[in-house]
């Protein structure tokens, strides 16, 4: 993993908040965690983790440098990420939409490359 980056907000409620993380590295892979979800998965050993709830190849290239989210539109608080920019070394910078996602590949949809 190369890059990571928490969304984190207060939702309406105000003892609650909302948080999400990305990670992108190797191989032009993108994955995105709901840090929300309390379905953890503990292996024999104790270790405990969340799976992704999306992730998909982003890039072309042998990795991702950045992944960011962007603040969400019109200064409202979102509870959930929408958009997300990833830097590979593919020589790209990809705009993504985290609230549309392809029936078929899973993989949300490209707004700009």
């Amino acid at each position: 993993i190369y890059s990571l980056q928490f969304y984190n907000t207060e939702t309406t409620s105000a003892s609650s908040t909302s948080s999400w993380l990305v990670g992108a590295g190797k191989s032009g892979l993108i994955a995105l965690w709901d840090c929300n979800n309390s379905d953890m998965t503990t292996e024999e050993d104790q270790t405990s983790y969340v799976e992704s709830v999306m992730s998909w190849k982003g890039h072309q290239g042998r990795w991702i440098a950045d992944a960011r989210f962007l603040p969400p539109p019109n200064s409202s608080n979102a509870e959930v990420p929408s958009r997300l920019l990833t830097a590979g070394n593919d020589g790209t910078v990809c705009h993504w939409d985290l609230s549309t996602t392809s029936l078929t590949t899973g993989a949300p949809k490209l707004i700009h490359q």
